[in-house]
C-alpha cells in the first residue's frame, strides 16, 4: 500500500475486463477492486491489510482513506 504496509490477498478471480495500463495499476469502484496484469486483470475478492483481519474487498474499500492507484514497487 502507499503507506508501506503490506496487503495479503486471500481470494482472487479472473476479471472479464482488460482495463489497460501498466501491471499493478489499480481499478477500484465502490464495491470491486481490480489489478491490471500483463494480460488482463484480476479481481481481488478477499484481502487482508497488515494488522487487520481478512475481509471482503468491498469492506476494505469502504474503510479506505486514500485512493489506491498502483500496487507494488512503482
Amino acid at each position: 500500500l502507499p503507506d508501506g504496509t503490506t496487503l495479503r490477498v486471500h481470494l482472487t478471480a479472473k476479471s472479464n475486463v482488460d482495463f489497460g495500463g501498466a501491471p499493478g495499476t489499480v481499478h477500484a469502484t465502490k464495491t470491486e477492486l481490480h489489478v491490471q496484469c500483463g494480460e488482463g486483470a484480476v479481481e481481488l475478492q478477499r484481502i487482508q491489510a497488515q494488522g487487520k483481519p481478512a475481509m471482503a474487498a468491498k469492506d476494505f474499500l469502504n474503510g479506505l482513506r486514500k485512493p489506491l492507484r498502483i500496487l507494488g514497487n512503482a
